[in-house]
């Protein structure tokens, strides 16, 4: 008779979860993203917004969509405004 014995390998994982306050029209936010670090593209993304109408502001300087923002910034979405009539005088 053969008994079969199994390896048991625990693994723990430990996940960082990072708190991010995100000012957004008047009012403040507050997100929870997986890991250290998020990229601006990816916020706007959470928010159901696209870098065509929206820029992220970190710690005072408008980011690149692959700009990483890290627990702590100081993070401002703002809408783009586009549009109105053209005047000549």
């Amino acid at each position: 008779m053969h008994v079969a014995t199994y390896d048991a390998t625990v693994f723990w994982v430990k996940i960082f979860i990072m708190k991010l306050r995100v000012q957004y029209r008047g009012k403040e936010l507050e997100l929870e993203f997986e890991g250290d670090k998020v990229k601006a593209k990816d916020l706007l993304k959470s928010m159901n917004l696209s870098r065509e109408y929206a820029f992220v502001v970190v710690n005072g300087e408008v980011v690149e969509e692959d700009f990483y923002i890290r627990e702590g910034d100081q993070v401002r979405v703002i809408n783009a405004i586009s549009g109105g009539k053209s005047r000549t005088h």
